[in-house]
C-alpha cells in the first residue's frame, strides 16, 4: 500500500447537516443551481449558433461539467445518469475538439521564441484551418439540442426524497475515497487528469449544495495547477497529430514537450505534499 494522502474531505463536518436542516435546506440550493445552470446551457448553445469564440466554447464546456458533477452526485439516489447526461455529451465532445485547438493555440506562446518565425506561422496557419474545420458540426448539435424536447424536471429528480442529507454523504465519502486511492498510485497523465477531474466535482458539487468548505481555496489552487499541466499535454497531442498529417518533423515539438514535463512535475510536487487539509462546513 503505498503512502497515506494528507487530503482528507471533511466529511465530519457532514454530520451537522441534518441538525441544521431548518436554516440549510440542500435541497433548494441544488434545484436553484440546476436551474441557473440549464439557463446558462441553454445560452451558450444558442451563442454557439452565432459565435465560436474561444470564450463561449470554453465557457459552455464548464457549464456541462457542473451539470455532470450534479449528476454523478444524484446517481447515489438511483439517478439515471446515461439516459440525462446522453445528449449533452454529443456537444461537450464537439466543442471539445475545438476546446483542444484553443488550448494548443495558447499554449504555442510559450515557446514561441524558440522556434522560426515561418515554422510558428505555419503550425498555426494549420491549427486554425482545423478548427474552422470542426465548427459546423458543433453547430448542427447545437441546433438539434436547442430544437429537441428533452428537458430536466428539477423540482421532480430532486425533490423525490428526503434524505439528500445522506445521498450528500455518501457521495463525499466516495469521493474522498477516489481521491485518495488515485494519488497513492503512481501519478500518470491519466490518473494526474482523473484526480483534477475529482477536484472539480468536489467544487462543483459544494457549490451546488452551498457546502462552504474552508478547504476550497486550496483544492481550486491545485486543480488550477493540474490544469496548466493538462493544456500543454493536449497541445502536445494536438501539434502531434498536425506534424503527423504533415510527414515532416518539427523542432517546436521539443520545447513544447520540455514545458510539460515542467508543468507536471511542479503539479505532481503539490499533491505529493499534502497541501489539502480538510476542514469543517460553514453552512449558510
Amino acid at each position: 500500500m503505498g503512502k497515506k494522502s494528507n487530503f482528507i474531505l471533511p466529511i465530519e463536518g457532514l454530520k451537522e447537516i441534518k441538525k441544521k436542516v431548518h436554516c440549510y435546506n440542500i435541497m433548494d440550493s441544488l434545484v436553484k443551481y440546476y436551474d441557473k445552470l440549464w439557463r446558462e446551457y441553454r445560452r451558450y448553445l444558442n451563442r454557439i449558433l452565432h459565435s465560436t469564440d474561444a470564450d463561449t466554447i470554453h465557457e459552455l464546456r464548464i457549464v456541462i461539467k457542473k451539470i455532470r458533477a450534479l449528476f454523478h452526485l444524484l446517481t447515489f439516489s438511483n439517478f439515471d445518469f446515461d439516459k440525462h447526461f446522453a445528449p449533452m455529451a454529443t456537444i461537450f465532445k464537439a466543442v471539445g475538439k475545438i476546446r483542444d485547438i484553443d488550448v494548443t493555440l495558447q499554449s504555442l506562446t510559450l515557446i514561441a521564441k524558440d522556434s522560426s518565425a515561418a515554422e510558428f506561422k505555419n503550425i498555426t496557419k494549420l491549427l486554425q484551418k482545423k478548427r474552422r474545420s470542426n465548427i459546423p458540426p458543433a453547430k448542427r448539435i447545437a441546433g438539434d439540442l436547442l430544437r429537441s424536447k428533452y428537458s430536466f424536471d428539477s423540482e421532480a429528480e430532486l425533490r423525490y426524497t428526503a434524505t439528500i442529507d445522506k445521498t450528500v454523504k455518501l457521495y463525499f465519502r466516495q469521493l474522498q475515497k477516489e481521491i485518495e486511492n488515485e494519488i497513492r498510485k503512481r501519478l500518470t497523465d491519466k490518473r494526474l487528469h482523473n484526480i483534477r477531474k475529482l477536484y472539480k466535482e468536489y467544487l462543483f458539487v459544494s457549490k451546488a449544495a452551498a457546502m462552504r468548505f474552508k478547504n476550497l481555496p486550496q483544492v481550486n489552487k491545485l486543480q488550477k495547477r493540474i490544469g496548466e499541466w493538462h493544456d500543454l499535454l493536449i497541445a502536445v497531442r494536438t501539434a502531434k497529430d498536425i506534424v503527423k498529417e504533415r510527414s515532416r518533423k518539427e523542432t517546436f515539438l521539443g520545447s513544447l514537450k520540455k514545458e510539460e514535463k515542467k508543468f507536471k512535475k511542479k503539479a505532481v510536487q503539490e499533491i505529493k505534499s499534502g497541501v489539502m487539509v480538510g476542514s469543517k462546513t460553514n453552512p449558510k
